[in-house]
């Protein structure tokens, strides 16, 4: 990669990144996406496709993959909650309430007041 690419790339990744802050700050407290396009492959072999997350990952963005049951039996899929630029511990909050919801019995215990987000 030539120092041109990589500053077209930089920029092009900057210009994304703002992008998404603006959608965001139209009311978006945080995105819930699946976490992969369908059910994890079996075996430790690989995680599966990560189209769905390398947007907001390429951004910078704080996401965080929750198990969500599956309806229909069987393994259970992600969903991953995103949020804005430096908005880990609102990110943290959405996403206790959303695990609780989908699961009580499997709630982790995080204090979220003590985590240190610089």
């Amino acid at each position: 990669m030539t120092s041109d690419q990589y500053r077209a790339a930089t920029s092009w990744r900057a210009a994304f990144r703002d992008r998404l802050a603006d959608t965001m700050s139209t009311g978006i407290d945080i995105w819930v996406t699946p976490s992969a396009a369908g059910l994890p492959p079996l075996g430790l072999s690989s995680t599966g496709d990560a189209v769905m997350s390398a947007p907001f990952s390429f951004a910078g963005l704080p996401a965080v993959s929750l198990p969500a049951p599956n309806p229909q039996g069987g393994m259970c899929f992600g969903l991953q909650c995103v949020a804005a630029a430096h908005q880990d511990r609102e990110l943290l909050t959405y996403a206790r309430r959303i695990a609780a919801a989908l699961d009580p019995d499997v709630l982790p215990s995080i204090d979220i007041q003590s985590i240190d987000i610089r």
